[in-house]
């Protein structure tokens, strides 16, 4: 039995409307390297805290810029030509600040994953008996520290509970969504250049020569990210189903 193996993301319910509840599509398996620890009794609340962070605080955000875009569309189209001209204007004004919030929303719902993530892990380390890692190690890891284990999340959880997070079905997701929120969150710098070189369909073509997105131009790559909809549907979709395998290894219901 596999627990948390790769395989392919489940998107029926991946929505900017809303995350759906657990139907055992993704149900958690158990392997027999995954460690249960009482610290997974919270990954439930978890869960659900994320299905109703998304549901009624990013996805909320993604609804109303959406609908009103559809309205000034909608207007743009109109027979008299002062309503038609201005909605048209409109539209085309709002087109980056609709692309900010889907960026800036990603941004959350990755601030939300992490804060309950790294959470979890000090919650691990108190329930295991023998470990190098220590409290200090989870607050200041980054997600992806491959030169110093101790300070990778990812290989801290290896540590804890006997799963690296790259080999969870949703891992890869997952620490894209870490390297994306950085590019928000930091602007121009070495995860920009990160995540341009790993997710290349995640940022527009560079103006002008190619060289503008190989070189000279990694100061205009964060106003080049461009998550979609769907993407940051995925994303909120990933840290609900992690925290879902978690607990239903832990309890056995949904």
């Amino acid at each position: 039995m596999a627990f948390l193996r790769k395989r392919k993301m489940v998107e029926e319910e991946a929505t900017a409307i809303g995350i759906g509840a657990p139907d055992g599509t993704f149900d958690a398996p158990l392997c027999d390297d995954w460690r249960i620890l009482d610290s997974d009794m919270a990954a439930r609340m978890y869960r659900n805290d994320m299905q109703l962070f998304f549901n009624f605080g990013a996805g909320s955000a993604v609804r109303g810029i959406k609908g009103t875009m559809m309205r000034f569309q909608q207007r743009s189209t109109s027979p008299k030509k002062e309503r038609r001209v201005n909605a048209g204007a409109a539209h085309l004004i709002l087109q980056p600040i609709e692309q900010e919030i889907y960026n800036l929303m990603t941004l959350a719902v990755q601030g939300h994953f992490e804060k309950g993530f790294r959470r979890w892990l000090r919650n691990s380390l108190q329930s295991v008996e023998t470990s190098e890692v220590t409290d200090d190690d989870i607050i200041k890891a980054q997600w992806s520290n491959p030169s110093a284990p101790r300070r990778d999340l990812g290989a801290i959880m290896a540590n804890l509970r006997g799963v690296h997070l790259s080999d969870v079905v949703e891992g890869p997701l997952l620490l894209e969504l870490a390297l994306v929120a950085n590019v928000v969150r930091h602007g121009d710098g070495p995860s920009a250049r990160q995540a341009f070189e790993r997710y290349p369909d995640l940022f527009d073509e560079a103006p002008g020569s190619e060289e503008d997105g190989l070189g000279n131009g990694d100061s205009e790559l964060p106003e080049r990210l461009r998550v979609t909809e769907e993407r940051l549907a995925l994303y909120a979709q990933a840290g609900f189903q992690f925290w879902h395998r978690v607990q239903f290894a832990y309890t056995g219901e949904h």
